[in-house]
This record gives structure tokens, sequence and C-alpha cells, in this order.
């Protein structure tokens, strides 16, 4: 393969072409979930009315970042079929996702290269371009997900570039699309307090905070930090049910006491405690094991390289935890964590490499029984696959939690 990837160039070229060829088809792919008619009707209120009533007019659980996007698909949907032709609706609201996919497809490699050999960096973007699981989110179902994606994985690109100020940028936009980018900003933290200081950090994190707060601004009304907490509340409260379909722990946990699955409150208590704070704690805890294991790392005086590692491997197993253990998860909100993973995949060896690819598999099952199939939930064949599925997501995330925690090499 080396005989042919001669420059990055050359690779950054195959990568594009290969997932943008592989998408097209997908465009035209009819939906029949009802998320891309969810879009479509937000941007006609954002098009007709002031953005400052979007939030009265709407019962929207998006925060402001992705409707920029809506916005502009939107005009762009209503000038075409207007001015020039026909065009069907789904294929442009489902644009966003399909640009964001193939910018990741590029980006994915542009950081791999930094990591690995040019071969390796373009398996793994090759493998990013073609996975079903992706394709199934992005451009097949239309969620946005690979726009979160593209904002999280270009701001570890920058930072690997050394440009902390646009990382922060990119972070704090990707932070006002979903509100769980948060996650990676106390290791990216922790990396520049250890290498430049208190003020590099302080810097980082207000062009976080401002780029975050200003997508808020057109959509404001009365106090504008109340405004923010209560959207940022509503985001997180939308549903509060124990898994949406999400193959984690509380898939297994109900159908042991409850003998079932579908929407199960969160409020239920076992051992005097909400399922809600159990998952909390549970993330928490993960959370705090594997932060405390990256400070240790600069303890023991690791190098830049290592470090830039260490970052994407421990990041992979933040992302992949909270839809794992908490509450009120979506079988979508992994992909963040197996676009990271996705990075650490060629440091990983034997029974744990198998173990990433089963992760992987499961993932992609995930989401087809939640698109085509969740309305057999209470078919018992069905049942018990999902369940024994979920049980082999569990085992298979600790075992390449283990092999990454530990990594030394």
């Amino acid at each position: 393969m080396n005989r042919f990837l001669t420059t990055d160039k050359i690779c950054i070229f195959f990568v594009f072409i290969i997932s943008f060829v592989i998408r097209i088809p997908f465009l035209f792919f009819s939906n029949s979930h009802p998320d891309i008619f969810t879009f479509s009707e937000w941007s006609l209120s954002l098009i007709r009315h002031k953005w400052s009533d979007f939030y009265d007019i709407e019962n929207s659980d998006y925060l402001p970042g992705y409707l920029y996007a809506l916005w502009f698909v939107g005009k762009l949907y209503y000038f075409i079929n207007a001015k020039l032709f026909y065009i069907d609706l789904e294929f442009v609201y489902k644009l966003p996702s399909f640009f964001t996919d193939i910018a990741n497809s590029v980006l994915i490699y542009l950081i791999s290269s930094r990591l690995v050999d040019r071969a390796k960096a373009f398996i793994v973007s090759a493998f990013y371009a073609a996975y079903p699981g992706f394709l199934m989110n992005s451009v097949i179902w239309g969620q946005v997900d690979s726009v979160v994606a593209f904002f999280l994985i270009s701001a570890i690109y920058l930072f690997l570039c050394k440009k902390y100020l646009l990382s922060g940028i990119f972070l704090g936009l990707g932070q006002s699309i979903k509100p769980v980018i948060i996650l990676i900003l106390p290791f990216v933290a922790y990396y520049l307090l250890r290498r430049y200081g208190f003020n590099k950090v302080f810097v980082f994190l207000l062009t976080f905070a401002l780029m975050f707060l200003l997508t808020f601004v057109p959509f404001a009304k009365g106090d504008f930090i109340d405004f923010v907490i209560e959207r940022n509340l509503y985001t997180a409260n939308f549903w509060q049910y124990t898994t949406l379909n999400m193959f984690n722990f509380w898939l297994v946990i109900t159908n042991v006491f409850h003998g079932g699955f579908n929407y199960v409150s969160d409020k239920e208590q076992i051992w005097g405690m909400t399922y809600h704070n159990i998952g909390l704690l549970l993330f928490i805890f993960v959370y705090s094991f594997v932060f405390i294991r990256y400070i240790f790392l600069f303890k023991n005086n690791i190098g830049i390289f290592d470090a830039h590692k260490m970052l994407i491997f421990y990041g992979s197993m933040i992302f992949l935890a909270l839809p794992m253990f908490m509450t009120r998860m979506h079988e979508r909100h992994p992909y963040y964590g197996f676009v990271l993973l996705l990075l650490a995949t060629p440091f990983i060896k034997g029974l744990e490499r198998f173990s990433v690819y089963i992760l992987f598999l499961i993932y992609f099952v995930n989401l087809i029984y939640s698109y085509k199939f969740a309305s057999y939930a209470n078919n018992s064949w069905v049942n018990m696959m999902v369940f024994a599925l979920s049980i082999l997501n569990i085992i298979n995330y600790f075992l390449v939690f283990k092999f990454l925690i530990r990594f030394n090499k």
C-alpha cells in the first residue's frame, strides 16, 4: 500500500473520493423517521419568525448551535424550489451531515498521520468513510452527530497543531450543538496547565465560554444567563427514561427489574436512589478514574506525543462511558466515542482489538434495531437478543477500557 500512498495529499485525495462516492446514493435514501421533517419545520420557523421567538413557537430540545445550520439549509431549500427546480426535502436536510462526514474522514487522516504511519492513517480514515454505522447515523438517518463530531475532532486536530484559541472556538461551537463536548475540556485544560501555565488555560477556557455563549445571543429573551441555563436544563431533562433503545447498562437493569426497557422512568428507585442518580454516579466514577490516571501520567513526565495519544485514548473511553452508564441515552450517542476509539485502534492489540470490532458491530446493530425494529421490542426473541447484546457491549467496553487505561508503550 505504501507504494501508492506516497504523499499525504494523495492519501487525503483518495479518502475524500471514497467518502464522497459512498455517501452520494444515501442522500437519496428515503427516511422513514420524522426527524428530517422536524428539522424542516424548525428551519421554516427560523425563516418566518424572529429567532428570539423560536423557543416559544417550537418545542425544541436543541441548543442554538445547529439552528444556524437549519436556517441556512431552509433558505437553500426554499430558494432552489422557488427559483430553480424541485429538490427533495430530505436531500437538502441531509447535506450538513453529508459534508461534515467527508470533512471528518479527512480530519481523521490528518490526526492519525501524526500518531501512526501514512498507510495506517489511510486505513483508519477509510474505515470512517465506509463504516456502515456512521453512514447509518448521518446520511441515511440524517442525524447531527457527525456535525458535532466535526467540531470535536477539528478542535483536537487544532490542539495537536498548537492552535489553542481556534481549538477553543471549535469546542465552544460543538458544545452549542450538543452539550457533551465539555467532557474533553478538563483534559485539554490540564494539558495546557502543565505545559504552559495558568494564563494559557484561562485564555483557552474564556475563548470556549465566549464562543458557546455567543451562539445563544440571537435567541435570548429576558435575563441572558437565565436563558442559557434554562435551555441547557431543558435539553438535559427532555427525555427522562432509563434508555431510548441504547444497548447499555440500563437496558440490562430494566429488563431484570421491569421485564422490559420501553419508557421506564429514570425516577424509579432502587436501594433508595433514583436510576438517574445511580447512572450519574457510575459515570462520575469512571470519569474521575480516567482523569486521575491522566494526571498521574503527567507526574511521570509523559512526553508530548504520548500526552496527545492519551488525550484521544481517554477521550474515547469517556465519550463511550456516557451512553453506557448514564440514563436518558439514545442509541446514537456513542458516535463521538467511536470516532475517538477509531483513532486509538491502531495501538490496540490482541483480544482487545477483537473487542473493538465487536463494539463497532454492536453499535451498527443497535442503530438498525432502533431505526427499523424498535417497534418489535415486545417480541420475546428480540428482547432476549438486545438484552444479550447489551451485556456483550458492556463486557467489551471494559476490555478495551482496561487496555487503553494501562497503555504505556
